[in-house]
């Protein structure tokens, strides 16, 4: 039996949160993916690339709920992954590409790693 805090966990809230996005259920699916980073930080660590992809996709839920910390959330996504993957990893370029999508501070420029 898997515990709580098993990265198996962790990878089925972020689908099943990907999945309350697509139907429309965004803020149903905001509290999944907190979870879910929580567990991705805690068994994986920060710079691991799976939390950078669970970064990510709760970027996706933030900026799908308008929420100012989306572009920020999604900036570390890209840092994270960046870091772990590399710069031109097809996973770093959709975080890249996400990044490029949500609207962030004006005098923020975008950065494709820290």
């Amino acid at each position: 039996m898997l515990g709580v805090h098993h990265p198996s966990v962790c990878s089925t809230l972020v689908s099943l949160a990907d999945v309350m996005v697509s139907q429309g259920r965004s803020e149903e699916a905001a509290p999944l993916m907190e979870r879910a980073l929580v567990i991705a930080e805690t068994t994986l660590g920060q710079t691991h690339p799976d939390t950078g992809h669970v970064l990510a996709r709760q970027a996706k839920v933030q900026g799908e709920l308008g929420l100012p910390q989306a572009w920020q959330t999604a900036q570390r996504a890209v840092d994270v992954l960046a870091q772990s993957l590399g710069r031109e990893h097809p996973v770093t370029q959709r975080a890249v590409k996400l990044l490029a999508e949500l609207s962030g501070p004006q005098d923020a420029p975008l950065r494709a790693a820290g």
